[in-house]
């Protein structure tokens, strides 16, 4: 479901100098203090050698250089340096030997919002099959999104948030000029976090599973108008919680997997939700 999950082989092109003006960031030793890596981030190639993410990050670059001398306009991105928050991807953005992007440190990406950002609890990635797998933490502790704020708003077009601290996340308004997809998976957040999805007026696509909210509380969604797809696929809601979707102008697609209606329910939204696919 989520494009994360599919990056394509092969490795994209890369410029010496970020491109374009995305405004002023704070350093990362004032984000994290002046920490180095941990030794327990590591990152095992197919080869079986042994890297830590930062050489990762300069192998993958290297590897751009001898590939292309055209600088397509690429900006830095500034991740916590003591732990690893997630996987990146955009078109080309790993290959076989590599493997995929992690979100930590300092990290080169395209500057055309097309960047995808799954966050999670990372421990390390290895080699699995004819892919790579991605090892999360003991425990899959909550993690922290207050990170956020320190990217460029205009960058991540598409995120992907698992089992974060519901505390911290108004972060992700910062993310809202640029943010086109946001998926909610197995998140168990409640009604609290909809307000600040509902400030992300930018979003085409929502789509969310194993949360807790209410009929009620999802009339909020009401503020997304550009929204084509939405998938409200919790067992929490009833037919109630849709009236909101008749707001929605460019609605294309409901799914509603998971959402315990009745074949009168759904006969009811499709015939007051005309050209929707609703499902």
């Amino acid at each position: 479901m989520n494009a994360l999950g599919e990056a394509e082989q092969g490795e994209g092109p890369d410029g010496e100098d970020a491109g374009g003006d995305h405004g002023n960031y704070v350093p990362m030793n004032e984000l994290v203090g002046r920490g180095a890596y941990q030794s327990s981030l590591t990152i095992t190639l197919a080869d079986g050698t042994v890297l830590s993410p930062a050489e990762v990050h300069q192998l993958r670059r290297s590897q751009r250089r001898e590939q292309h001398d055209v600088d397509v306009g690429y900006v830095d991105l500034s991740f916590p340096t003591d732990r690893i928050v997630g996987v990146l991807d955009w078109n080309g953005s790993w290959d076989t030997q590599t493997g995929p992007v992690l979100a930590t440190g300092v990290v080169r990406v395209p500057d055309d919002g097309e960047v995808q950002l799954k966050v999670s609890a990372v421990s390390r990635t290895e080699p699995a099959g004819d892919g790579w797998q991605i090892i999360t933490e003991p425990g899959d502790p909550a993690v922290d999104l207050g990170f956020l704020n320190y990217l460029a708003p205009n960058i991540i077009g598409s995120i992907s948030l698992g089992h974060v601290d519901a505390s911290s996340f108004s972060a992700l308004r910062h993310l809202a000029p640029g943010l086109r997809k946001l998926y909610l998976t197995w998140s168990g957040l409640g009604d609290e976090v909809l307000a600040d999805i509902a400030a992300l007026r930018e979003l085409t696509w929502l789509q969310t599973f194993g949360n807790r909210f209410t009929d009620v509380g999802v009339q909020q969604l009401a503020a997304l108008t550009q929204l084509r797809s939405l998938y409200l696929e919790e067992e929490t809601l009833t037919a109630a919680a849709f009236a909101f979707t008749a707001e929605l102008p460019l609605l294309e697609r409901l799914g509603v997997q998971d959402v315990p209606l009745t074949a009168d329910d759904l006969a009811f939204l499709k015939l007051h939700l005309p050209g929707v696919d609703v499902g």
